[in-house]
């Protein structure tokens, strides 16, 4: 297995994850998708532009899944609602102006990974 699908990768995903509860749970989903380096890159992509959505800066965050709910269905593969289509924005969390890529790079092929992975 590769290093992203040890527990480590895991810390790092829960780093990024911006709702903290059901930690154990969300580790043993994280255990069962038999994470690779692929996937590992496609899920970190694809939460950066999860939090980035309409639906997770509302009402506090109070429509962003628990992690293990996020891993479990395999939310990575939805289909991503552009951030300003709503217009309406975060009037309680300021969500909408949080830097959710901060602690993440680029890659050449558009996809975000850790800063300093290193892979």
């Amino acid at each position: 297995m590769c290093k992203t699908g040890t527990v480590k990768g895991f810390d790092q995903f829960w780093k990024l994850y911006p709702r903290k509860v059901g930690k154990d749970k969300a580790l043993k989903a994280w255990q069962k998708l038999q994470i690779t380096e692929a996937l590992y890159d496609l899920i970190v992509a694809a939460l950066a532009r999860h939090v980035l959505t309409p639906g997770w800066a509302k009402d506090n965050g109070q429509f962003i899944p628990h992690a293990a709910t996020w891993l479990n269905g395999k939310r990575w593969e939805d289909e991503f609602e552009p951030a300003g289509k709503t217009g309406s924005g975060s009037h309680h969390t300021q969500l909408d102006q949080v830097d959710h890529t901060d602690g993440l790079e680029l890659d050449d092929n558009g996809n975000y990974r850790i800063a300093g992975d290193g892979q």
